[in-house]
């Protein structure tokens, strides 16, 4: 019993060393995208932003809120009405998680704006929306919200997934369409069928070594209340294949480096319950 203690209280210090490791990538990853001379990539942003803010402490003072405070002046400072539609989405959601983390940002009339561009957006975009719109309860877009829950679920192909084709880009196509219906209430039948795609191919995506899909899917899963079957394994398996910088290859390969996304869903899945 006192060994299995040890062992956990090692384990432990194990994941808070890869924490605190993979937290200090993505701060440097986001200081890098607001230091970009080009605009930087909004998604990348929104992403980051998410993690960082999710878990920052209200009393911190450290390099996390410092580059979020960097990112809210961005915002702040970024006319938005220059900003593509497949990208509003992003500074709608950016905005967001930085309110959550005490970084209030006024979004003006984004809300409207965002549902004249769903009329044009990507099928990504839309599925990106609907997580925002549901996640987020915007009660600017029960206006529009059933007519982009159609759309999304009108893509659901025979074996539930939401792309025409197996792989990495059709994954997050169906990732982020089965979260965005769950959260606004969509067909419970065409939610069920696609977790269900998910779960199925988790085992795949531990033998090919898609890393990124595989943290992706166990936290959507989580979040939607799905029991994974071999959760702990699958942990143990992502935990084993970190760097030493702390970081996640997107995909498992021999010289693969830390990618910003992967390391960003390590970071997540390891501070959940």
């Amino acid at each position: 019993m006192l060994l299995g203690l040890c062992l956990g209280a090692v384990a432990g210090a194990a994941e808070q060393q890869t924490i605190a490791a993979a937290q200090a990538l993505l701060v440097h990853d986001l200081a890098q995208q607001l230091e970009a001379k080009d605009s930087p990539d909004m998604n990348r942003v929104a992403s980051l932003v998410f993690v960082l803010a999710d878990h920052l402490e209200p009393s911190s003072d450290g390099p996390s809120r410092r580059v979020l405070e960097r990112v809210r002046d961005y915002v702040v400072g970024r006319d938005t009405y220059q900003v593509a539609c497949n990208d509003l989405s992003d500074f709608y959601l950016a905005a967001t998680f930085l309110g959550r983390a005490g970084l209030a940002v006024d979004v003006g009339d984004m809300p409207q704006r965002l549902a004249r561009c769903l009329e044009h957006a990507s099928d990504f975009a839309l599925s990106n929306a609907l997580i925002l719109i549901g996640r987020y309860r915007l009660p600017s877009a029960e206006g529009y919200k059933h007519r982009v829950v159609a759309s999304v679920e009108a893509r659901q192909q025979p074996n539930g997934s939401f792309h025409p084709t197996d792989g990495p880009n059709g994954f997050y196509e169906t990732s982020h369409a089965v979260l965005g219906l769950y959260y606004c209430g969509g067909d419970p039948k065409a939610i069920a069928k696609g977790q269900t795609y998910l779960l199925d191919h988790l085992p795949d995506m531990q033998r090919i070594g898609f890393l990124d899909g595989l943290a992706e899917t166990l936290i959507f899963l989580k979040w939607m209340g799905v029991e994974v079957p071999g959760e702990a394994d699958y942990r143990s398996h992502l935990l084993a294949q970190v760097r030493p910088d702390g970081g996640l290859c997107q995909v498992q390969r021999a010289g693969c480096e830390s990618d910003w996304h992967a390391t960003s869903l390590l970071y997540e899945l390891l501070q959940m319950p």
